[in-house]
C-alpha cells in the first residue's frame, strides 16, 4: 500500500481525493509504459470502488470485496483483456449484456479493460453509447500502453491519467522481489524503465547466460586481454536476433560503467563501442563490430 502511494504520488493524491469524497468518475484511462504497473493501479481502484472497509477513502485491500477483486473472482467486476492480439466485438457485446443486468452481490458493477490499444474499431465503437450514458454506480477502467492507438472518440469520454516510468531504485526492488538476482535487476534496470518487460526478458532463455558472458567479455576487455576477441566469435556471435545483438551492446555499455576504469580509459572504451553500435546499426555484421571494437581497444 505505501509502496503504491510513494510510486505515483500526484495519480495518488488524485484519486485518493475523488474516493474519499465520493467524486469518483465513471469512467477512466490509465496510461503509461508498464503494462503489469497499469492493471496494478486499475484493480486498486477498483478496491477503492467497492471496499468495504475504506481507510480514509483508500482501499484496504483485506476486505472480501477488495480480495476477490484482486484474485480477479469478484462477480460484480469483469475483465476483458485481448484474445491473442484483439479485443474482439463479441467481449464487448458481452460486457454490455452483463451490465444490463443488476449486480449479483451488490448495487455496484465495475469493469477493466486491460491493453484497451488492442480494442477492434467495432469493438471501440461499440462501447461509444455505453460510455456516453453510464449506469449509476458503475466504474470502467482502460489500461494502454499505447495512447495514440485508442479512438479519440473512446478517449474523449475517458478521464485519462498518466503513470510515471518506475524509478530504477524502485523497479530493482521490485525484480528482487520477483526472485531475480542482484546482478539481473540492476541489469534489467539499466536496460528498460518497465517492469513487465524486464520480467519478460528475464524469462527469456538467452538472457542469463548473455548477462554472464558480457560481463566475462567486458572483464577481459578491460584487462587487454585478447580473450575478448575470441569471446566474440565463441560466445556473443551466438546471439542471432537483431534484438538480441542490440541488447548485447547495451550491456557492454552497462559493465564498462560499473568498472573500475579510470574515467579516462573508460570513456575510450564506451566511445569505441558507441560508434561501433553505429556501424552495427549501419548494416557492419554484428561480429565484425565487436571484433572492430575489440582490435581498437586493444591497440589505442
Amino acid at each position: 500500500m505505501q509502496a503504491i502511494k510513494d510510486e505515483q504520488p500526484i495519480l495518488y493524491r488524485q484519486l485518493h481525493n475523488s474516493l474519499k469524497h465520493g467524486t469518483l468518475l465513471h469512467a477512466y484511462l490509465f496510461e503509461g509504459e508498464d503494462l503489469f504497473q497499469l492493471n496494478e493501479w486499475a484493480t486498486w481502484a477498483m478496491c477503492g470502488f467497492f471496499c468495504l472497509e475504506p481507510k480514509d477513502g483508500d482501499p484496504c485491500l483485506k476486505c472480501l470485496n477488495c480480495r476477490r477483486i484482486q484474485e480477479n473472482e469478484h462477480p460484480d467486476v469483469l475483465h476483458i483483456a485481448p484474445v491473442g492480439n484483439t479485443i474482439k466485438v463479441e467481449q464487448i457485446r458481452l460486457l454490455q449484456q452483463e451490465f444490463g443486468k443488476s449486480g449479483m452481490e451488490t448495487k455496484k458493477r465495475g469493469f477493466i479493460i486491460s491493453s484497451g490499444e488492442k480494442m477492434s474499431v467495432s469493438a471501440a465503437n461499440s462501447l461509444l453509447k455505453f460510455l456516453e450514458e453510464p449506469q449509476e454506480d458503475t466504474l470502467a477502467i482502460f489500461t494502454t500502453t499505447a495512447l495514440g492507438q485508442i479512438l479519440p472518440t473512446i478517449q474523449s469520454r475517458l478521464s485519462i491519467l498518466h503513470l510515471r516510468p518506475l524509478k530504477k531504485d524502485r523497479l530493482r526492488e521490485k525484480l528482487t522481489e520477483n526472485t531475480l538476482t542482484k546482478k539481473n535487476a540492476d541489469v534489467l534496470s539499466y536496460l528498460t524503465d518497465s517492469f513487465t518487460k524486464a520480467v519478460e526478458m528475464s524469462e527469456e532463455p538467452w538472457f542469463n547466460d548473455a548477462v554472464g558472458e558480457v560481463e566475462n567479455f567486458v572483464g577481459k576487455l578491460s584487462a587487454h586481454n585478447w580473450e575478448s576477441f575470441i569471446l566474440v566469435q565463441t560466445k556473443l556471435a551466438n546471439l542471432k536476433e537483431k534484438k538480441q545483438q542490440e541488447t548485447c551492446f547495451e550491456m557492454i555499455f552497462y559493465f564498462l560503467k560499473k568498472s573500475q576504469l579510470p574515467p579516462k580509459e573508460k570513456g575510450e572504451l564506451l566511445s569505441i563501442f558507441l560508434e561501433q553500435k553505429r556501424k552495427f546499426q549501419s548494416n557492419v555484421s554484428f561480429q565484425n563490430a565487436l571484433e572492430q571494437g575489440v582490435i581498437q581497444a586493444q591497440v589505442r
